[in-house]
């Protein structure tokens, strides 16, 4: 096997242990959560979402494609369903997906121009996840 082969394999066992211990079933799905939307349930990618902001009991879910949707849960709720490797909270209404960051300035962030305030007490764990370069003095 080639080690992107042998990669895949333990990265597909380590995921199925990470279940097993969680008590979840091996097939259970983990690139994303369902909402109801009308009649139905309408599978959310992580991948897809790029901020959500609150809105009192509700959260406002906006996606890479500039839609968004509204769900009737507040957004410490939308929290606990988002992956900690993707997201992170930088103030008391705005949780961001960090791959979509794409620039930082002082204690904004910024997603294809649209700029977000990290707020002073999320500062040092909002800005701790990015690899930052920087010449030394």
């Amino acid at each position: 096997l080639t080690m992107s082969a042998n990669s895949a394999i333990n990265t597909a066992s380590r995921e199925t242990e990470i279940l097993m211990e969680a008590g979840l079933p091996v097939g259970y799905v983990i690139d994303g959560f369902f909402v109801k939307q009308d009649e139905m349930m309408v599978k959310i990618s992580y991948s897809e979402i790029v901020w959500v902001e609150a809105g009192g009991n509700y959260s406002h879910i906006h996606f890479k494609d500039r839609a968004h949707i509204s769900v009737v849960h507040n957004i410490g709720r939308v929290a606990e369903m988002l992956p900690k490797r993707y997201f992170t909270r930088i103030n008391k209404s705005e949780i961001v997906n960090l791959h979509y960051v794409n620039k930082l300035c002082g204690n904004l962030i910024y997603i294809e121009g649209r700029s977000f305030a990290v707020a002073s007490n999320y500062k040092e764990d909002v800005f701790s996840c990015f690899n930052i370069l920087v010449r030394r003095k």
